[in-house]
């Protein structure tokens, strides 16, 4: 009497284990096939023009006097100069200025010479191509897209524009990846706003009748979302006590899709590792020392927040990542006092080690207090506007380092935790989950709003190679159906979910108004 249903049971069940073990295993996305009629219509004129933003290091760098390669390799040199010489140290790093001389003016020779396509280095004598945005080209071309250098539209002696200019064309903004994210978000509004009257002149419409689509990797999502909900605006540099700019997005006419892919919305704790302990590059590559690397203004800008408790010092304690007291009792970055053979590099103007220091953490507090203050325009959201799309690529499948511990005593910081990831970003960094580090509403733990978030299983550049991430991307750029209502002001500025009515409110807790250094 027991054995019949047993035997009605198992028939069915070994069945579906025969044809799941028959199944075919799927074929990824031929994309080549899949939008061949899109490639061969990219000469329709409501194609937009794209431009892509690579991400930090994804741009070479060149000293403009010179001629060499700083950054991107080129043969036996390695992927970059080698910070052990002196010279090509300060070519790598950023000048420290004078206390109290303007940021922005921190300047050198070294100039952005392109995307980093591909890498080109000899490791023990042997050539070796590393592969970094040709995987993403080759998804675009598939898609009809032409690469485009910026004076691809420009006027004859006429005055005319090349009849044959390609309607698909795409713009790849380079650029100095050391340098501060606001200078450099602002740059990338004036690069955009110079492609607008190139297609302008060639398609012979008015300018603001012309928008772009936006694809934006890991750190250049940064760039484009403060330039897209700031425009030009910036922290006010001379007042301190003055309000913050507000959420205007002022950037988002010149666009109509933006896909963010990678982007550490949160930070990375790897941006702070690399801060106090430097960074390989590895196997036969020089090792930026931290003392380099704290010349960069943007990785300071990579930093978590510290209100999502990712650094413990000690067992209770929660570190304030943007207190210069604490780096320098911690002995990290510029104020190690082992790092001054590297200071008297950069300022062979000061013979004194002890005024040398003095500059070193001079300029550190400035950097760390341009750090907080962009996290704050970062994390304030309003709603954007109609007409704007925004997707989200996030990766993941991969343990991500994600908290660190401090020894009080030593300043010896140690990462002692990893989540889920794409190796170098975590998925709560990229969704800017704020249930990182204590609890929230539900209705408060996502602030950026996004209109699709895709996820796929992969390492932070792989993805970008990835088929499925490149039939999505054709798909959103060539297929989907767009927003279509005019553009309009946003009504209001949130954070975490709250009103505020006032244009210039700032966020709770830590993010009490700051002052500018820049």
């Amino acid at each position: 009497m027991t054995t019949q249903p047993l035997r009605r049971w198992c028939a069915p069940a070994l069945c579906l284990l025969v044809l799941a073990g028959c199944a075919p295993e799927p074929r990824l996305p031929d994309l080549d096939a899949i939008y061949r009629d899109a490639a061969l219509g990219a000469q329709r004129a409501d194609r937009r023009p794209l431009i892509g933003i690579p991400g930090t290091l994804g741009s070479r760098l060149v000293d403009a006097v010179s001629g060499r390669v700083i950054w991107g390799g080129g043969g036996s040199r390695g992927i970059s100069a080698d910070p052990e010489d002196r010279e090509e140290f300060r070519l790598i790093a950023l000048p420290i200025p004078k206390v109290g001389a303007p940021l922005i003016n921190a300047t050198d020779t070294v100039q952005p010479a392109g995307v980093l396509e591909v890498a080109m280095i000899e490791i023990l004598g042997v050539p070796v191509d590393l592969e970094v945005y040709a995987g993403i080209d080759r998804t675009l071309r598939a898609g009809g897209f032409e690469f485009l250098s910026p004076d691809a539209y420009s006027a004859g002696a006429d005055g005319a524009v090349a009849a044959n200019a390609p309607a698909s064309g795409i713009y790849r903004f380079d650029y100095d990846w050391r340098r501060d994210l606001i200078e450099t978000a602002h740059q990338f509004g004036r690069y955009v706003q110079d492609r607008r009257r190139d297609v302008a002149r060639m398609r012979g419409v008015p300018e603001e009748t012309i928008q772009f689509d936006l694809i934006a990797h890991s750190m250049g999502g940064l760039i484009a979302r403060y330039f897209l909900m700031h425009g030009f605006a910036a922290p006010d540099t001379a007042d301190p006590t003055a309000p913050l700019p507000p959420v205007s997005w002022d950037g988002a006419p010149f666009f109509n899709r933006v896909i963010f892919v990678a982007t550490p919305n949160a930070g990375s704790i790897i941006a702070l590792d690399n801060l106090i302990n430097g960074k390989d590059l590895g196997p036969f590559q020089p090792e930026f020392p931290a003392a380099l690397l704290g010349t960069h203004h943007s990785v300071y800008q990579l930093m978590p927040r510290p209100r999502h408790r990712r650094v413990r010092l000690g067992q209770t304690e929660f570190a304030d990542l943007y207190d210069p007291a604490l780096w320098q009792a911690q002995g990290w970055g510029l104020a190690d006092r082992a790092a001054d053979r590297q200071l008297a590099w950069l300022m062979p103007d000061e013979p004194d080690a002890e005024a040398r220091r003095r500059r070193a953490l001079a300029h550190q507090a400035r950097l760390l207090n341009r750090a907080r203050l962009f996290h704050i325009m970062m994390d304030r959201w309003a709603p954007p506007p109609e007409g704007i799309d925004m997707f989200l690529v996030v990766g993941g499948g991969f343990e991500t380092p994600s908290t660190a511990q401090v020894d009080p005593a030593t300043g010896a910081f140690t990462i002692d935790g990893v989540a889920e990831g794409d190796g170098v970003v975590l998925r709560a960094s990229a969704l800017l989950d704020e249930a990182q580090g204590g609890q929230v509403p539900r209705q408060d733990r996502f602030p950026l709003r996004f209109d699709t978030t895709l996820f796929l299983p992969d390492e932070h550049v792989e993805l970008t190679k990835n088929p499925v991430f490149g039939d999505n991307l054709l798909y959103w750029l060539l297929d989907a159906p767009r927003e279509g209502a005019p553009l309009a002001r946003p009504r209001r500025t949130e954070f975490l979910g709250a009103r505020a009515d006032a244009p210039d409110a700032d966020p709770p807790g830590e993010f009490a108004r700051a002052g500018s250094d820049q």
